[in-house]
Parts: C-alpha cells; structure tokens; sequence
C-alpha cells in the first residue's frame, strides 16, 4: 500500500514491528527538507508581521512603537533564518546540494535572496516594499478616507524603519 506520500508499506515488515515494535523506514531527505522550509518560510513572514502590522495601522503610530515593532520583527527573523540555515546545513550533510536547498526554498514561495541567504547563514535586510502597504492604501480609498494624508504617514514610517535598517 502507497500513501499520498508516496511512501510505501510491506504487510511483512509492518507485521514484523507490530511484533517487535521497531519500524524500519527510509527517510525522504527531500520531502522532510521541504516541510521544514514552508514552517521556515512561515516563521519569517509572521516576524516580519509584527513590523507591517504597527506601520500600516491607520491614525499615529509613535517612533517607539515604529523601533520596537522593528526590533522584534528583526529579532524574529534572525531567529527564523538561523534555524533554517542549521536544517539546511543538515540537508546538506544528509546528501542534498546547493541547489536542490535552494530550489525547495523558493518552491514553498521564498523568496530567491531570502532562499540564498538561508544557504549562506546570512540575515537579509529586510525592506518595506510597496506592497506591504498597498492593501491599507486600498482599504482608504474604498472608504474615502484622507489619502494624501495616508500616503504621506506611511512614507514617514518607511523612512522611519529605512533609518532603523541601515544602523
């Protein structure tokens, strides 16, 4: 029998470890390498929430608020990008190359310097990008909001973290 895994079951072997409760099992480097890169993929992304969700708040967001927000995301993310260097280093070992890292990398949607970065143990530099800010600016203008007002916080604060990001 073959699960959506792919992996197989011999009825023999499966009686055998029923009776003396040891498995034999082959692990799937690849397989187990990409699951850890989506949790990996995740941790990055929910650090670097705790930044975008403070700097795309609508009304006054402090300068305080702005460099603590950022000091966590930073903290999270190089928390985040050590512990996937260390399983990507452990996939290298048990017999994945380079490129097969990083191409598991960026199949769960990492990023390509993100993914390099992994590979290397360096921490890129995060940067706010127009995107992070596009679905608030939308939400403004559905709502008829002040978006000249809007535009103009929002690039207040992407000043403030660029400042944060090149000390």
């Amino acid at each position: 029998k073959t699960t959506v895994y792919g992996r197989a079951y011999d009825p023999k072997l499966e009686a055998l470890a029923v009776m003396t409760g040891h498995r034999l099992s082959v692990l799937d480097i690849r397989q187990a390498f990409s699951f850890r890169a989506r949790d990996h993929d995740r941790e990055i992304r929910n650090a670097q929430r705790i930044l975008s969700s403070v700097v795309t708040r609508r009304g006054e967001v402090s300068e305080g608020e702005i460099e603590r927000a950022f000091g966590g995301m930073q903290a999270g993310r190089n928390a985040a990008f050590e512990n996937a260097h260390e399983d990507a280093m452990a996939a290298l070992r048990l017999g994945m190359t380079r490129t097969q890292i990083v191409q598991t990398l960026r199949a769960v949607g990492m990023s390509r310097s993100n993914a390099v970065a992994i590979y290397t143990g360096n921490v890129t530099r995060y940067r706010l990008t127009d995107q992070t800010f596009s679905g608030p600016r939308e939400t403004v203008r559905a709502e008829g909001g002040d978006l000249a007002g809007t535009a103009r916080r929002f690039n207040e604060r992407r000043r403030a973290v660029a400042q944060l990001g090149a000390r």
